[in-house]
């Protein structure tokens, strides 16, 4: 069972805010563009509008439950779960596996469920590194089934080459490679900026 906490509900044209006190209730949840509700206070009612919460406590493991709603019914696909697990935003420190110095502008990272956004901005030291330039320390490890994950960009650079970002299922770390396939050395950037940006789904 879910459950809305509030710790006060104002009408939705403005009207008085009534603060939680004992015997007070919410009636059943209705809507769809806000949270429908009617208070009761010791069986009086006191307010019937849109609540406005303050947070939200999922079921007994924390999850908020989707199996209310109507879910793909295209031919061939298929629903694993509709319970949404995971909510969290902040950064990271990457580093890179040939141990080149690296300067951080930024490593943002969103987390909704199993799905991370991460947004990577840096300045690769000078170096003549053959090791292949991948950035470890990820958040979250990628879904170790399947096939390596492709999808990062490299959204900006001052170097004058067209290569993408993969990332390598099972860890936390993503690395470059060119149109033919081929893994890019670390030394293709040296002293290079690279921002980079991407999804990918997490263990």
């Amino acid at each position: 069972m879910s459950e809305i906490r509030v710790t006060s509900v104002v009408g939705e044209n403005g009207g008085d805010r009534v603060g939680l006190t004992t015997g007070l209730t919410v009636g059943p949840l209705t809507g769809t563009t806000g949270i429908g509700a009617t208070i009761t206070h010791h069986g009086h009612a006191q307010f019937a509008g849109v609540c406005t919460a303050t947070s939200f406590v999922g079921n007994s493991v924390g999850n908020i439950d989707f199996s209310a709603q109507t879910s793909t019914s295209v031919t061939g696909s298929s629903t694993s779960s509709e319970l949404l697990d995971h909510y969290e935003e902040g950064t990271f420190t990457p580093v890179l596996a040939s141990g080149t110095s690296l300067t951080v502008y930024r490593a943002d990272f969103v987390r909704i469920g199993r799905l991370c956004h991460i947004e990577l901005g840096v300045l690769i030291g000078s170096n003549s590194s053959s090791t292949v330039l991948r950035f470890e320390r990820l958040p979250f490890n990628f879904n170790p089934g399947g096939d390596n994950a492709a999808g990062f960009t490299i959204a900006v650079t001052n170097v004058n080459r067209d290569d993408t970002f993969y990332g390598n299922r099972g860890n936390n770390w993503i690395s470059a490679a060119n149109k033919q396939n081929q893994d890019v050395a670390t030394s293709s950037y040296s002293n290079k900026q690279l921002r980079i940006s991407g999804s990918y789904i997490t263990a």
